[in-house]
């Protein structure tokens, strides 16, 4: 019985052992963890921006498709879906095709928001201080009707 006490008591003082290199572990996994969440929140968020530039560049190119180009509308459609998400206009980059292009033309419109990545937690990239390009082009026909057409009578 004594011997068998004494078996618990180095199993105890083992467990003892091996809760210190658990610390250790847990000292060195943390802070990495913590990195990865804190850049994940970062990039999170400009894919997010991203997808608001992308939705306010789709608001674009639907009016330009009718309008057959860019124009000061479509100029002015894109400005309000961008202040709608939180985005200042002035910080966005609007170019395409001008208006008017010829019905069944290919018109572009892009729509582009430069951002420098500053104060990132995962800097040991070497991303700090980079420009990254949130937007994009997207292409549609211009559904401008051809001067002199006829329009469909009102049923």
């Amino acid at each position: 019985m004594a011997e068998r006490a004494d078996q618990h008591r180095r199993v105890a003082l083992h467990a003892e052992a091996g809760s210190l290199s658990t610390y250790v572990a847990a000292a060195t996994v943390l802070p990495l963890l913590a990195m990865l969440a804190a850049a994940g929140v970062g990039l999170s968020a400009l894919a997010a921006r991203a997808g608001e530039i992308a939705d306010a560049r789709d608001v674009g190119v639907l009016a330009a498709e009718i309008q057959g180009g860019l124009t000061p509308s479509v100029q002015d459609a894109i400005d309000r879906a961008l202040a709608a998400q939180g985005i200042d206009p002035a910080s966005v980059q609007v170019s395409g095709t001008p208006a008017p292009a010829p019905w069944g033309t290919t018109i572009q419109l892009s729509v582009e928001q430069p951002v420098t990545l500053t104060g990132l937690p995962w800097d040991f990239l070497g991303l700090s201080g980079r420009t990254v390009i949130l937007g994009g082009t997207a292409y549609a026909t211009s559904n401008l009707a051809p001067s002199g057409a006829a329009t469909p009578a009102a049923p």
